[in-house]
Formats: C-alpha cells, sequence, structure tokens
C-alpha cells in the first residue's frame, strides 16, 4: 500500500507568511502555479490560504485576515487510500503532511 510520503509535494514548499499582504500571495501562487499557500509562523504552520480565499479578500489586506485557521492534516505514515478518504470525505482539496508538529509537504 502506498504512503503519503510517497506520493506529496516536499521540500521546498510553497509558504508564505500571515503578516504577508495578499499581493504576495498571489505572486506566489502565478510563480508557481499552486492554488493553496501553507501560511507559516517561524517554522510553525498556523494555518492554508487558497486562491478563493484571496479572491475575497482586499488586495491591501494581509493573508492572515483570509487564511483558514482550521488546519487539517494528516500524519506522513498515513497511507494514500486514507489521505484521498479524508479529502473527499471532508472537501478538502489541500491536506498538509506532518511529521509530528513538523511541516513535511501537501
Amino acid at each position: 500500500m502506498r504512503r503519503v510520503s510517497e506520493l506529496m509535494t516536499g521540500a521546498p514548499l510553497v509558504t508564505i507568511g500571515q503578516q504577508s499582504p495578499v499581493s504576495n500571495a498571489v505572486r506566489l501562487m502565478a510563480e508557481h502555479a499552486v492554488s493553496h499557500l501553507l501560511v507559516l509562523e517561524g517554522d510553525r504552520l498556523v494555518g492554508v490560504v487558497c486562491a478563493c480565499d484571496i479572491d475575497r479578500a482586499p488586495s491591501s489586506g494581509l493573508v492572515g485576515s483570509c487564511m483558514s485557521r482550521d488546519l487539517r492534516t494528516l500524519d506522513v505514515g498515513a497511507s494514500a487510500f486514507e489521505a484521498a478518504s479524508r479529502m473527499l470525505r471532508e472537501g478538502l482539496s489541500c491536506l498538509p503532511v506532518m511529521t509530528g508538529d513538523v511541516l513535511a509537504g501537501s
């Protein structure tokens, strides 16, 4: 059975700080052709911001004001089936992968 660790996007991850302007998030998403950014405070995952969040945010705002703080994560040792099932069941399009409290991928 395949593990999430075999399929996830690993380092370098596309991340942003919650104090970053929304315009920086727009630029990063376009530059890296992604629709989600992992929001960090130092090395700690504090949120996820997606393109739909950015679309609703004022361009002069900060990422922290529009990101989702309701973090749903998965352990790096989980099966790919578990990840896919959870994403479908919970309607997720991004599922950060963790090793304990450390961000490992998405």
